[in-house]
């Protein structure tokens, strides 16, 4: 089985570095290496030209974290890779995680096999894992056992078999940063397996997601692709539940002196059909 490593960065060299440093430390190294420079400024080209075996994709501009890896994932497809690891700058595998992955991989068949997530400089187990309920909205887990069925997960060292590929596409560039892991894993669900949870590969993880603040910039590009991502999933009762969220959201913001988000947030709930 043939495995690229892909990975997507952008200005974060020193972690970049790390994550590389990783890579090539694996028990089981990954047949091919392949980074999407999203237009870093930081002096990341040149820093990749010390690392002759890797294939560099540089972008013309930021496309984000969405348009890194459906780049990434278009081109490991085409050079003809039979399974595809996706993960940003701020991943670090530990050197059994691919080789238990594939591992698993071998013996349980599924849409995608998901590594146990765990904060670096903490040790806290991260719950990037996702399960669906009864109203098809999905919740975060954060402690699973072994083997257990997933609905969705992130891009953070989520292994995906060239065949849910094939049958899906390719990951949606449209959302830029946040949730488009989400969709896309979870369109792997629905149109060909569920996901798998490998709890002995584990995948130590720095990021600062959970310290952005309602005031940043990404919080209302999250909460505009939160909406996006259940509008298309959602049952009826789902959609309610989306409705009142939003609702919150939107007043929060007005509170804030938003005003100019909180339609942001209206338009994007009215300005798409319930599918």
């Amino acid at each position: 089985m043939r495995v690229c490593a892909i990975v997507v960065t952008y200005n974060r060299q020193k972690m970049l570095a790390e994550c590389l440093d990783a890579l090539y430390a694996q028990v089981q190294v990954p047949d091919g290496v392949l980074v999407i420079d999203n237009a870093s400024t930081d002096g990341t080209a040149d820093f990749l030209l010390s690392y002759p075996g890797i294939h560099v994709v540089r972008m013309e501009r930021n496309t984000g974290g969405a348009g890194g890896f459906a780049e990434g994932v278009r081109r490991a497809y085409e050079l003809g890779f039979d399974w595809l690891w996706l993960m940003d700058d701020d991943a670090e595998p530990d050197p059994c995680c691919l080789q238990t992955l594939c591992g698993d991989a071998q013996q349980q068949s599924a849409g995608f096999y998901a590594p146990c997530v765990i904060h670096k400089s903490s040790g806290v187990r991260q719950s990037y894992h996702h399960k669906a309920r009864i109203d098809r909205l999905l919740i975060r887990e954060r402690y699973l056992e072994h083997g257990v069925r997933l609905e969705a997960n992130a891009f953070v060292g989520v292994l995906i078999p060239r065949d849910a590929v094939k049958a899906v596409g390719f990951p949606d560039a449209s959302f830029f940063l946040w949730f488009d892991d989400t969709e896309y894993t979870y369109r792997i669900t629905r149109l060909y397996q569920s996901g798998r949870f490998v709890d002995k590969a584990l995948m130590y993880h720095k990021d600062t997601m959970y310290a952005v603040s309602s005031a940043h910039p990404k919080h209302l590009l999250g909460l505009k692709n939160r909406i996006k991502f259940y509008k298309k999933i959602a049952s009826p009762i789902g959609y309610g539940v989306l409705m009142l969220k939003t609702l919150k959201h939107v007043f929060l913001l007005w509170q804030l002196g938003r005003g100019r988000d909180a339609l942001v947030l209206v338009r994007e709930f009215l300005g798409r059909s319930h599918e």
